[in-house]
């Protein structure tokens, strides 16, 4: 039944707008009464929070599963980091949900900065050339996720591969140069 709603709040955000996702407009699209829904998210908040979690978790997870097939590198986070953003992470109704709620609700996008900054610590870990290049690579790899979900930029795959290598190189060499290498 969770998952019945978050989807539904999930439906109504993309198709009607962030605003359009009430507890009334929820429970009418799962077909639950309003007191089931408010069994599992006894507010607004409540079951935003929880959508923001899922769409999240559902990030990191992809994220995570590439960071294992990493292995353990100087590299490894960045590099996962651009794949998660460039690779399909999701469906594009995800992404585009993450996206709306990052730009509406305020404690998602404060959360979202907390993640932000736990990836931001681990690359300052290097030299300053080093961490200033991730970031680098990691805001290329962002500004490429909200083009692709805007449609602003309707890359083929080859060319998508392309500044996958790009930024994996960039990545690299930052790696290699701050190794001495």
């Amino acid at each position: 039944m969770r998952a019945a709603l978050l989807s539904a709040a999930l439906d109504i955000m993309i198709e009607e707008g962030f605003h359009a996702v009430t507890l009334n407009a929820v429970a009418r699209r799962a077909e639950v009464s309003k007191g089931g829904l408010t069994h599992h998210f006894p507010s607004k908040p409540a079951l935003i929070d929880a959508l923001f979690d899922g769409l999240a978790d559902e990030f990191l997870r992809f994220y995570r599963a590439l960071r294992q097939s990493e292995g353990e590198g100087s590299t490894s986070g960045v590099d996962a980091y651009i794949k998660a953003n460039l690779l399909d992470a999701g469906t594009g109704k995800h992404q585009m949900g993450l996206a709306i709620l990052l730009f509406n609700w305020p404690p998602c996008r404060e959360r979202a900065r907390s993640m932000m900054a736990g990836f931001l610590d681990e690359d300052d870990q290097g030299p300053p050339e080093r961490a200033l290049t991730f970031l680098v690579c990691r805001l290329a790899a962002e500004g490429f996720w909200f083009a692709r979900l805007l449609g602003l930029y309707p890359l083929p795959e080859s060319r998508t591969g392309a500044l996958l290598s790009a930024l994996l190189e960039l990545s690299a060499q930052a790696a290699r140069s701050a190794d001495g290498q």
